[in-house]
């Protein structure tokens, strides 16, 4: 039951994000034109998760352990996106650095997530602004 309540917290977290977008009437930036020297100090930290969280589930996928990857994914997308990182872009002046930032390590993460979940995340994906491939031949990230 855990994991049908992680599946409506995901989908909430896309939708948030859908929301924020059409309520604050932003245009969404790449990483590349944020640039790091803008970012608070929140986006470097959860930037620094999120490849924590890469470099993690690519060490236990290659060990074939497929719940320790499963199980950090969860535990970064509940606790760290949902619980700590979504209240911090709520409050923030900068919205569209805050939302671009929000969807790139979203949309990180429900890459990381597809193959344990993989006709959710493939749903929410195809709803993200400017995600129209199909997550099964999206790029898997990589740790910067």
């Amino acid at each position: 039951i855990a994991y049908k309540h992680f599946a409506n917290k995901i989908w909430n977290m896309g939708r948030f994000i859908l929301m924020m977008r059409e309520q604050w009437e932003t245009d969404l930036l790449t990483i590349e034109e944020i640039g790091r020297k803008k970012l608070a100090k929140e986006d470097r930290d959860i930037l620094q998760q999120v490849n924590a969280l890469i470099t993690d589930v690519d060490r236990n996928l290659e060990k074939f352990r497929f719940a320790d990857a499963s199980e950090a994914i969860y535990q970064f997308m509940w606790h760290e996106v949902a619980d700590k990182y979504i209240e911090h872009v709520k409050v923030r002046e900068d919205k569209a650095t805050a939302l671009s930032m929000l969807l790139h390590v979203y949309t990180t993460s429900l890459k990381l997530l597809h193959p344990f979940m993989p006709f959710v995340t493939e749903e929410i994906y195809q709803q993200m602004p400017g995600h129209g491939e199909s997550l099964m031949i999206a790029k898997w990230p990589q740790a910067e």
